[in-house]
C-alpha cells in the first residue's frame, strides 16, 4: 500500500489541485505576472533537474554502502530509478511547456483555460514527484551518514595548567 500511494500522490494531488482552476473557469488573462511564473517554471525545472543529476552520481559512488545494498536485496532500485526518470521528465516538460505558453499570454478563452489548466497540472505534479525524490534521497543519505559514523570513544584528553 506505501509503494502504491508513494507511486501515486504527485498524480493524485496534481489532479485535485485543478479542481478549483476547472470550476472557477481560470485562464492564463487570471493570473497577474504570468510571464514571471512562467519565467519561474523553467528556473525551477532546471534547478531540480541538476539537483537530481548531482544526486545520481552521488548514488553511483556509494552503490557499495548497506543501504544501496537493502534498497537492491528489496528490488526497490526500479522505483528508485523511476521516481528520477518521472522527475526528470516532468522538469523538462514544465520547462518547455512555459517557454510554448509565453506565446500564448495574450488570448483568453476556453484554450487559455485548457492551456492554464495544464499547466497548473505539469507544475503540481513537478513539485510533488520532485518532493517524493527528495525525500527519498534524504533519507539514504541519512542511512549513509549513520553507517559511516564511527562510534563514540571517550579520549583522553591533555590539559596543562598555566600558570600566571
Amino acid at each position: 500500500m506505501r509503494r502504491s500511494w508513494e507511486l501515486a500522490y504527485p498524480i493524485v494531488f496534481a489532479t485535485l489541485i485543478i479542481i478549483p482552476v476547472l470550476l472557477y473557469k481560470w485562464d492564463l488573462s487570471n493570473v497577474k505576472n504570468i510571464s514571471s511564473i512562467l519565467s519561474s517554471g523553467v528556473t525551477i525545472g532546471a534547478i531540480v533537474i541538476a539537483f537530481l543529476a548531482t544526486m545520481i552520481s552521488i548514488l553511483i559512488s556509494i552503490s557499495n554502502v548497506e543501504v544501496m545494498k537493502r534498497i537492491n536485496k528489496n528490488d526497490a532500485e526500479g522505483d528508485l530509478i523511476l521516481y528520477i526518470e518521472v522527475t526528470i521528465i516532468s522538469g523538462f516538460i514544465l520547462a518547455i511547456y512555459s517557454l510554448v505558453l509565453n506565446a500564448f499570454i495574450g488570448i483568453s478563452g476556453s484554450v487559455s483555460h485548457a492551456l492554464f489548466t495544464i499547466f497548473v497540472w505539469i507544475l503540481t505534479f513537478f513539485i510533488f514527484s520532485s518532493y517524493r525524490i527528495i525525500h527519498i534521497f534524504s533519507r539514504i543519505l541519512n542511512q549513509v551518514l549513520k553507517e559511516n559514523k564511527p562510534p563514540l570513544q571517550k579520549t583522553k584528553t591533555f590539559n596543562p595548567h598555566v600558570k600566571e
